[in-house]
């Protein structure tokens, strides 16, 4: 099992539990001050210290800089894990048997990784109370079809990242497979690579075969 599906196992865990578990690198004095808030009101202070997550997984003073707080840095890596995890198995869904056996590997170690670069760079700039409404489809396309997985807003079906792979057949350089993805902010039109992966110079059979 690759070390993104371990941290996917941590990070339900830590979504589960409300991040009672405290994670490695926080100061006793954020300690203190996350206990603080379990103190009946009168002994708390007016302006609790909110402990606050840089996104190279660090902690700060929040006085200091605006990073993620605590909750919401959880709230969207439990996203990207969850979406990536969705991503192998519904790709293995997709591929089928005779595929996976043969590229099933290579999807996991360097399509996947890649995928979650991009995931981490769409969801940015996006509020964290707006990742409570995104959704994963779990109806890859058979046969021909190109769709892995899109990620959508619930509220009114709106795609918001499409995950594709199409097969490509060069002059005499025989059978790929172009994984990529398309975006919502030019209505899906852009072909974005995230890698190729070589087949064989035969026919691959056909999605979910």
């Amino acid at each position: 099992m690759m070390l993104w599906l371990k941290r996917a196992t941590l990070v339900t865990t830590a979504v589960v539990t409300l991040g009672l578990a405290l994670p490695a690198g926080v100061t006793k004095a954020e300690q203190l001050d996350m206990r603080s808030a379990t103190k009946p009101v009168s002994e708390v202070p007016d302006k609790p210290t909110i402990l606050k997550v840089e996104q190279g997984y660090g902690y700060s003073d929040p006085a200091i800089d605006g990073a993620l707080t605590y909750k919401d840095f959880f709230k969207t890596e439990f996203f990207l894990e969850h979406t990536l995890l969705q991503a192998y198995e519904q790709g293995i869904v997709k591929f089928g048997p005779k595929i996976t056996n043969k590229i099933g590997e290579q999807y996991e170690d360097f399509i996947l990784p890649r995928f979650k670069e991009v995931l981490e760079e769409v969801t940015a700039d996006v509020d964290t109370t707006e990742i409570d409404f995104l959704r994963i489809s779990n109806d890859p396309a058979a046969g021909m079809g190109e769709k892995i997985l899109h990620v959508y807003d619930e509220r009114d079906g709106s795609d918001f990242v499409r995950f594709h792979v199409r097969r490509e057949n060069p002059p005499r350089q025989g059978y790929w497979f172009d994984f990529h993805y398309h975006l919502a902010k030019d209505n899906f039109e852009e072909h974005y690579e995230l890698g190729k992966i070589y087949w064989d110079k035969n026919t691959p059979p056909l999605w979910q075969a």
